[in-house]
């Protein structure tokens, strides 16, 4: 079975193979290097076009839809790719305190905290910060927080497979808006 992180990566190289074909065929992706470097791989190029692009993407989406709608398009992809990578997988809907401890058991006693009709998920790589989705964490640098809602789908989809029934998830911090790690608050009521 192919974790969030396996299919991100898929999903890249798909994108960077698109990419190259879009820009002229793989001789376009093999453009000469700053004098004194080593000269980059094809496969390095590729990831540069791709992560420029991305970058570039999101500018203009920022720059060209509005909020709501940004919102509406991150979520539903964070959605369907939760639902990708969690395929021919069997969820029964269980009660908060079993999802509680399930999320415990893979992210950490202090990854999965429920307050009442509240639970904070926090998602990281290591101690010192990181995020599972790679066009974050070794993606370009000026990626636009918007991306990162994409993840509020996914958390949402994550939660609402698990206890059968709807929540509410906002995006409290994430590394495109400044935090460490990736931290959600899913309202059950």
């Amino acid at each position: 079975m192919m974790d969030r992180r396996e299919l991100c990566l898929r999903a890249a190289g798909a994108g960077l193979a698109a990419g190259c074909l879009g820009a002229g065929g793989a001789g376009a992706c093999l453009a000469q290097t700053a004098a004194g470097e080593p000269p980059k791989t094809p496969c390095e190029k590729r990831l540069e076009w791709t992560e420029n692009w991305t970058r570039r993407f999101f500018e203009t989406l920022d720059g060209q839809v509005d909020a709501a709608t940004r919102r509406r398009l991150m979520t539903t992809n964070g959605r369907a790719c939760y639902q990708e990578s969690h395929a021919g997988r069997e969820v029964q809907p269980m009660p908060v305190d079993e999802l509680v401890a399930k999320l415990q058991a893979w992210a950490g006693p202090d990854g999965c905290r429920r307050d009442g009709d509240t639970v904070v998920f926090t998602y990281q790589t290591g101690p010192d910060g990181g995020c599972l989705c790679p066009l974050v964490e070794k993606g370009p640098a000026k990626l636009s927080p918007t991306f990162c809602l994409c993840s509020v789908g996914y958390v949402t989809q994550l939660f609402e497979t698990g206890l059968g029934r709807p929540v509410r998830v906002a995006l409290l911090e994430s590394l495109r808006t400044g935090g460490k790690a990736c931290r959600f608050k899913v309202d059950l009521a």
